[in-house]
Parts: structure tokens; C-alpha cells; sequence
């Protein structure tokens, strides 16, 4: 404690009720309590939308940038910050979201304890959103889910201005098959890829104007197999590198197959059929962070090495990808087969 001031465990000092009014803060310490408090309730003239400042790096400077905050981005912080402090006194459920907590540093544990739990947000579109209306309606699991019929569900959610089609909540209930059989489960297209085929993977910023900085292409042809990476560090040599034709395996996958998993990325559905993985680059997200390493970096045998680890991190996307379409194409068409037989 200083200046009539505590310090909270989140980092925040307040100001001692005690305080003003202790003679020993009396002076100059009093003074301070004063401004802080005077600084906390502006005194206005005329209603002004709330607006802030970010200072960012351009060009190897840093730049002031003025950004208007809306009144409705202030309602979901306050609304955020009710959530955070329900959270710290009545702790949270585990569920699969796409954060980095929940997907990566605690991924395992809430894997773990959300399948035990036969989680609706295990449901390939079932955010915690979606969850909470369906378990106030009763349905607390995708067990429960596949009891319901389809149309209804729709309805639960319309009541809650949540509008989703009755095809989607078909395909929520494949997913639900797929965990309860803990098999894959095949419907709507035909197998997304005969070979030969071209298996492309791109690397790309999630910031400014999203450059394409690595295009990866695997030629697959029977046992003949060639790789293709085109490096871009400018939108002209990324125009270059890309390819207009392509089939999306995602699209794909999210259209036609379920599996017992809780999301669809390449990551999870290469583990789950087996297709190993070799890049110590761990995801999409690391790989950004060494490419902006790589961008900064003065250092010709540093931006070597980078350049080299990245690459190697886009082949392996690339051979997972490869794999995948295969053992998909596989267990497709043994599905076709056995449904026909």
C-alpha cells in the first residue's frame, strides 16, 4: 500500500475509503487522491461518441491511429467483463471454442472432459451460443440431440432469433452419429478427389490485407508425387504464385463427413486417420509469428533458417493434406460399397 492506495491482485490500485480523510495523507498525497478522482468523471458539454488511439508499427515506424469505439462494442465489454467476474466466482464449464486457451493450451483437458460430458459444442457448428438455447429447451447433450426431430430443434432456436436450417441440424446429428459410433459418417457429395489430384495448402497473414506469403502444391499421381512452393513477398509475386482451380477440402469435408471429433481442421482430421505430422511447427498461428520473425530479421542466415523451418512446416501441411484426401477418398468409398451392399 502507498499513497492511500491498495493494489489488487489484478494489477489495479484503489483507492482506500480511509484515506482522504487520514491526517497523514493529508497534503500532498491528498491532492493526488483528488486528481485521480477528478480524472475518473470528465466533466462534458456536449454528448461525444466514445473514441480511442492505437499506436502501430508501418513501415518500420509506428504510427497514431484513431479509432471510433461504438457505443454497441462498449456493450460487450461490460457485458464481457459480467461474464469474467460470474467465471472467477462460479468458475467455467469446459467447451470447445476456438479460443487459445480452450483449443490449445488446456485443448487435451477440455477434450477430455467435454467428450466425457457428450458435449453439444463437440457438434461441428454448435458454438456455446447455440449450446445454451438447446439445453434450456431440455437438450443438454448430443445424445439428446439425436432424439429430437430436426424440425423442432429448428423452432427452438427461431423462438431464440437464432435461424439455422433443417439440413444443418441434420448434419449436427451425423456428428452426433459419428461420436456415438466413433466412426466416420459419410452423406451428401460424392468423394471429393480422384487421382490424379493437386493437393494446395497456403500460408498467409491474418493482418494487413492478408498476404499470401507461401503457396505449397502437391501433385498426386499414383506413386509419383512433386512438390511445388512458391514463395511471396509482395502482392505481385503472390499473384504470380496462385492457382485459380482448386478443390476445398475443408468444403468438402464439412459437407460430407463427420467424424469423432470436435472440429475439422487439418490437424485433428490428419491425427484421427492417421496421418502423421513431422514439422516442430506447431499451427497456422506459430507459423505467422516465425514468418513476421522472418520479415523483421537483418540477419541473411537467420531469414535462411526461417524461410527453411517454414517451408518444411508448409510440405508437412502439405503431405497431410495428401493423406488426408486419400484415406477419405478410401473410407468413402467403402462406405458407398458397404451401403450398397
Amino acid at each position: 500500500m502507498r499513497d492511500g492506495a491498495e493494489l489488487w491482485e489484478d494489477g489495479i490500485f484503489a483507492l482506500l475509503p480511509g484515506s482522504l480523510d487520514d491526517p497523514s495523507t493529508r497534503g500532498r498525497s491528498r491532492r493526488r487522491s483528488r486528481v485521480s478522482l477528478a480524472l475518473t468523471a470528465p466533466h462534458r458539454t456536449r454528448e461525444v461518441d466514445p473514441s480511442g488511439s492505437l499506436m502501430l508499427r508501418r513501415n518500420g515506424g509506428h504510427e497514431r491511429v484513431e479509432v471510433e469505439i461504438s457505443r454497441e462494442r462498449l456493450r460487450q465489454v461490460r457485458k464481457l467483463i459480467l461474464d469474467v467476474r460470474k467465471a472467477r466466482t462460479n468458475g467455467v464449464r469446459p467447451r470447445i471454442c476456438g479460443c487459445h486457451v480452450c483449443s490449445s493450451v488446456r485443448g487435451d483437458e477440455v477434450a477430455r472432459i467435454t467428450e466425457r460430458n457428450k458435449d453439444l459444442t463437440l457438434l461441428f457448428g454448435i458454438g456455446r451460443v447455440y449450446a445454451a438455447i438447446l439445453e434450456k429447451a431440455g437438450i443438454r447433450s448430443w445424445e439428446a440431440l439425436l432424439d429430437r426431430d430436426s424440425t423442432e430443434v429448428v423452432q427452438i432456436l427461431r423462438r431464440r432469433n437464432k435461424f439455422v436450417s433443417v439440413a444443418e441440424v441434420d448434419r449436427w446429428k451425423y456428428h452426433a452419429e459419428s461420436w456415438r459410433h466413433r466412426r466416420p459418417v459419410f452423406f451428401g457429395e460424392e468423394p471429393c478427389v480422384e487421382e490424379p489430384f493437386i493437393a494446395l495448402d497456403l500460408e498467409y497473414l491474418s493482418f494487413h490485407g492478408g498476404l499470401i506469403w507461401l503457396v505449397g502444391a502437391c501433385l498426386v499421381d499414383g506413386e509419383e508425387i512433386e512438390y511445388l512452393q512458391e514463395w511471396a513477398d509482395t502482392r505481385a509475386e503472390e499473384e504470380r504464385a496462385l492457382r485459380e482451380r482448386h478443390v476445398d477440402l475443408f468444403g468438402w469435408t464439412r459437407r460430407s463427413v463427420r467424424l469423432p471429433r470436435a472440429r475439422l481442421d487439418l490437424k485433428q482430421v490428419a491425427t484421427y486417420l492417421g496421418v502423421p505430422r513431422l514439422s516442430p511447427v506447431r499451427d497456422g498461428m506459430e507459423a505467422e509469428l516465425l514468418y513476421d520473425r522472418y520479415r523483421r530479421s537483418r540477419d541473411a542466415g537467420q531469414r535462411s533458417t526461417l524461410r527453411q523451418s517454414l517451408c518444411d512446416y508448409n510440405r508437412d501441411d502439405l503431405d497431410a493434406l495428401m493423406g488426408t484426401a486419400r484415406r477419405l477418398g478410401e473410407l468413402s468409398r467403402e462406405s458407398d460399397v458397404a451401403a450398397s451392399g
